[in-house]
């Protein structure tokens, strides 16, 4: 199972990703099924040039994130942190 520990080396490598401003980088994070349900968006984001859309307007003002709280599921090979 993994840790909390490497939940948060992931959550940091995201938040790196978009220090980088470069959509590529961040679309890369994502599973090429993956879906995103951003904040500011008006709908789901569910293929990987629909998440780098998103990340090309998004990412030039600059995000960092954080987590004020959350839970944590895990499984053998999985982890989801909500």
């Amino acid at each position: 199972k993994l840790t909390a520990a490497q939940l948060d080396a992931e959550f940091a490598k995201f938040n790196a990703a978009w220090a980088t401003k470069n959509p590529d980088t961040v679309t890369a994070l994502f599973d090429t099924d993956g879906v995103l349900l951003a904040t500011i968006a008006a709908r789901p984001r569910t293929s990987p040039a629909d998440i780098r859309d998103y990340f090309v307007s998004f990412l030039p003002n600059s995000p960092v994130g954080t987590i004020d709280t959350s839970t944590v599921k895990a499984g053998c090979d999985w982890a989801v942190r909500a």
